[in-house]
């Protein structure tokens, strides 16, 4: 089940949108958003309620999408007459099982032959790389995008429909179950840090960092298969991460000074951390050293 707000107001709309994780955060999420975007910024939005400022660059370019969008969704209907197509507007599509997820829809699709739904992604990129297309590729940042709305609105397919440099080029996106899955690992982590006021990580060893790295390196044709590898691989390291902070927590009273002054952490009965300049993983306490209370 889903639920519809087919009433909203732009400004009611923003307001919704704003303690819920929508398909624009996703991309920036996993580190594909705009420069200024990353998981912090979704996180602090999510913690505070207020929105991010746009500066005047990225503000042309969403007054560009808004002004060519109608046209980009007329051209899919001449080209797909098979597709009854519907303007999403300020609809907002809040799924009943991730009541924290939203997304708005460009447009959806419906096809009476086969009752089967879709969602429209519309987008105007007259800076765009043709690269980024060539050989069925799909821009990871509007592949993660659509995956969400596919979240959303429990779809089992999408199409990216984009006026790249004035051609009109399209391109269908079907469900990936096991990425879709690690993208709720992750949805799930943030919305629990936001509860708890704990700021997500950015830099190293975290999922994040890792899509990133990874991600552009493969096209449409293999992100079913081996980008969800790499998300899954991802969210691995930061749920090992996440372990460590907490027996790092539990543990932390357990401290242990030498003779010579150097401070140690006794993480477990087998793991010892030396505190210095650097840290250095020892198997067991040196002989000279006195565990404090």
């Amino acid at each position: 089940m889903i639920m519809v707000d087919t009433n909203a107001q732009e400004s009611e709309w923003l307001s919704k949108k704003l303690r819920r994780i929508g398909s624009s955060d996703a991309r920036a999420i996993f580190g594909f958003g705009y420069d200024d975007e990353d998981i912090v910024t979704v996180w602090e939005r999510l913690t505070t309620g207020k929105r991010k400022s746009f500066n005047a660059s990225q503000i042309s370019l969403m007054n560009e999408g808004k002004i060519f969008e109608p046209s980009i969704i007329q051209l899919f209907k001449q080209k797909n007459p098979e597709w009854d197509v519907e303007s999403g507007g300020f609809n907002l599509v809040v799924p009943d099982q991730y009541p924290h997820l939203c997304c708005t829809l460009d447009a959806s699709g419906f096809k009476t032959s086969t009752s089967e739904r879709i969602v429209i992604e519309a987008k105007f990129e007259q800076h765009g790389n043709w690269a980024d297309y060539a050989d069925d590729q799909i821009p990871m940042k509007h592949y993660l995008q659509i995956q969400h709305q596919l979240i959303c609105t429990g779809y089992k397919a999408g199409v990216l429909i984009s006026l790249l440099r004035g051609t009109y080029v399209q391109r269908w996106v079907e469900r990936n179950e096991e990425l879709i899955e690690q993208m709720l690992i992750t949805y799930a982590d943030l919305i629990d840090k936001a509860a708890k006021g704990i700021r997500p990580m950015v830099h190293g060893k975290t999922a994040y960092e890792a899509v990133r790295a990874e991600a552009d390196r493969y096209s449409a044709k293999y992100v079913g298969r081996e980008i969800s590898q790499t998300v899954k691989e991802a969210v691995r390291l930061q749920q090992q991460i996440n372990e460590a902070t907490k027996k790092l927590e539990k543990n932390k009273q357990i401290i242990a000074k030498s003779s010579s002054g150097c401070t140690y952490l006794v993480l477990d009965d087998q793991q010892v951390v030396k505190l210095g300049k650097s840290l250095s993983v020892l198997a067991k306490l040196p002989s000279n050293v006195k565990v404090e209370a």
